[in-house]
């Protein structure tokens, strides 16, 4: 392979010498021992403006490469005709050559491979990017039936299960509810049947903080992906090392988290924030809607207390959907709050939950 490709360079510079010397120094065997000197040295170290473009195209065709930005980088690059490139000295040629138009043999190799390296790292980088990747097929999703039940079935077992005094922030407790679920939603999470999506998108665009709306997610959405008609339900988690007391109008709860370090420190949460994105207006109204929280500490509200702390923060989200005030009962099945809105037949259901006053290493519904 090495004597090949030194045959090729020597058949190059042999063509360049004779179109630089003319026939008449190969016809003529008869030089002085200067002029064969000074042949020699063109022979071995000259290259011509016209073999040279031959070589580069050469080299682009092995590569594939003669429709690519690179094809112009070595000779033809112009600013103002190829905008900006990425390739350096461009262009090559000028660079090198001399007042013969020839180049030296040697800075003509070294300039060749310095560009075409270039070109292989940024041909690697565009298949890593998938530049020259085919599109993936159309994702075809099939997502698994899921009812209420299932779901709230799941919540409670979770709550039987886990310790008030470890579940000190949320997503310990959706690791949890994923644990919990049945066999077949949890294994199917993450493939083309999965109805259960952490951190799914909502419908609305939010503006919490800075001047661009963004969008907000939820903690757990459930059924389809593509579109919004396809969500048959949403849930918002909190969790942390507080109580219920002291609940304002936008219910903010201050839990306390442990750092890096192993102290604690506090962490305000506004419960509003996440009725409003329950209530999104881009969300089915048959699809269930669960705020879903877990405080680590008993606190001295009464059940009476908290719920009427509920009904005021419902009421101010609901308010700022533009709905009607809602009705309010108690599900004596789950001890959750339920409110709903008879017009859209919208409910949402608070599964609120504290150390039972009884056993405070088990968690007990507030309105239990």
């Amino acid at each position: 392979m090495q004597d090949r490709e030194q045959r090729r360079r020597f058949a190059i510079t042999l063509r360049c010498t004779a179109s630089f010397f003319g026939p008449r120094f190969f016809k003529d065997w008869h030089l002085s021992k200067r002029r064969q000197f000074f042949f020699s040295r063109w022979i071995v170290t000259r290259i011509s403006l016209a073999l040279a473009k031959e070589d580069w195209a050469r080299e682009l065709r092995s590569r594939n490469w003669q429709a690519a930005k690179i094809s112009v980088a070595m000779f033809d690059y112009e600013p103002s005709r190829h905008g900006k490139i990425s390739y350096f000295p461009s262009p090559g040629w000028p660079t090198i050559a001399g007042q013969d138009g020839c180049a030296d043999l040697e800075e003509w190799n070294q300039l060749k491979a310095k560009i075409l390296r270039q070109g292989n790292r940024y041909s690697s980088l565009g298949r890593g990017r998938g530049g020259s990747a085919k599109a993936p097929p159309p994702l075809v999703c099939a997502p698994m039936t899921v009812t209420r039940e299932t779901i709230v079935q799941t919540i409670q077992s979770v709550m039987r299960s886990v310790h008030p005094q470890v579940v000190t922030q949320e997503q310990i407790l959706r690791s949890a509810f994923i644990s919990h679920l049945p066999y077949d939603l949890a294994r199917g999470i993450g493939t083309p049947y999965s109805a259960i999506h952490l951190e799914r998108p909502t419908p609305s665009l939010y503006q919490h903080t800075g001047e661009k709306p963004s969008r907000a997610r939820f903690d757990v959405g459930i059924g389809g992906l593509h579109s919004n008609a396809e969500i048959r339900g949403a849930i918002e988690l909190k969790a942390g090392l507080a109580s219920f007391d002291n609940l304002q109008r936008k219910g903010e709860l201050t839990t306390m988290e442990p750092d890096e370090i192993g102290t604690k420190r506090k962490r305000k949460e506004p419960i509003s924030i996440d009725l409003l994105k329950l209530l999104d207006p881009g969300i089915p109204n048959a699809a269930f809607r669960i705020s879903w929280i877990a405080l680590g500490k008993l606190g001295r509200a009464e059940s009476a207390d908290v719920q009427k702390s509920a009904g005021k923060i419902v009421e101010y989200s609901s308010g700022s959907r533009g709905m009607d005030k809602p009705s309010m009962h108690l599900d004596s099945a789950t001890g959750w709050l339920v409110f709903g809105w008879a017009a859209s037949k919208i409910e949402l259901h608070l599964a609120w939950y504290r150390p039972s006053s009884g056993d405070a290493t088990r968690y007990a519904p507030v309105w239990s």
